[in-house]
């Protein structure tokens, strides 16, 4: 039961990553080492943290979103 839950949860962050790339993709128009580079980054979010960006992105708008990510670690660098 536990090898299917976790199944089902890789599932869902991949399903969760493929929905903001494609709304990255959307928005911008990345090379493939800069799709590479984000997708790298989505990948150390956890499921809630995906589904929290996907949120973001649809009420702020990705630009947006970025912009405020991008500033946040400007500012703490």
């Amino acid at each position: 039961m536990e090898k299917e839950t976790q199944e089902k949860e890789r599932y869902l962050i991949v399903r969760e990553c493929q929905q903001i790339l494609e709304k990255y993709k959307q928005v911008f128009t990345p090379t493939e080492e800069e799709l590479h580079v984000f997708a790298n980054r989505l990948r150390k979010y956890n499921r809630e943290e995906l589904k929290n960006l996907n949120e973001n992105f649809e009420q702020f708008g990705v630009r947006e979103v970025l912009n405020c990510i991008y500033q946040y670690y400007e500012d703490i660098l």
